[in-house]
């Protein structure tokens, strides 16, 4: 009695990895491989061009019939609808809910742009207005600023602005502010 490895036979195939089987067969076509002969079987484009490739082994043509006789079946073509609409479906809420995702994160990153922007501009209100006053109390303690007094003072952190301001309430000289003892 034969036993069930002696009449079947089973191959598992990624059918996304097909044209890359397809691809290298291309490069031995003297190759007969059944395995192949079923991959082009499968990504035929048209019936007749499954018919040809059904010619080459009776087993494809078994399968090529069978194939025919389930698409001419009415019920069989309503599955296959229902199973067509459920993947067109399916494939739409992915596409909606990766648009509502970019959606999401765009809105989140312009909101915390917007933050991000305002602190950075608040900071540097509040650092030109610190270097202002810097500037008017080091003008009414020691006289008229030179430019590159007032380049340093435009230049600094608000910490330097603070640390100068402090300075130049007691401090005996302008230099004495900048480079305190």
């Amino acid at each position: 009695m034969p036993q069930l490895r002696d009449l079947f036979e089973a191959h598992f195939i990624q059918l996304p990895k097909i044209r890359e089987i397809l691809a290298l067969d291309a490069a031995a076509p003297e190759r007969q491989d059944p395995l192949i002969r079923w991959c082009r079987f499968l990504l035929a484009r048209t019936d007749d061009e499954r018919r040809e490739l059904a010619q080459e082994a009776p087993i494809m043509r078994r399968a090529n019939e069978r194939l025919e006789q389930l698409s001419a079946d009415p019920e069989m073509q309503v599955l296959a609808q229902i199973r067509a609409d459920r993947i067109a479906l399916e494939s739409m809420h992915e596409r909606r809910a990766i648009e509502a995702e970019g959606h999401r994160k765009f809105a989140q990153g312009k909101a915390e742009g917007k933050a991000e922007g305002k602190a950075e501009g608040k900071a540097e209100e509040k650092a030109e207005e610190k270097a202002s006053s810097l500037s008017i109390v080091l003008v009414k303690r020691f006289g008229p600023l030179d430019d590159s007094i007032r380049v340093r003072i435009a230049a600094a952190s608000l910490e330097e602005l603070d640390r100068w301001f402090d300075a130049s309430l007691d401090a005996p000289s302008l230099e004495a502010v900048f480079d305190p003892i």
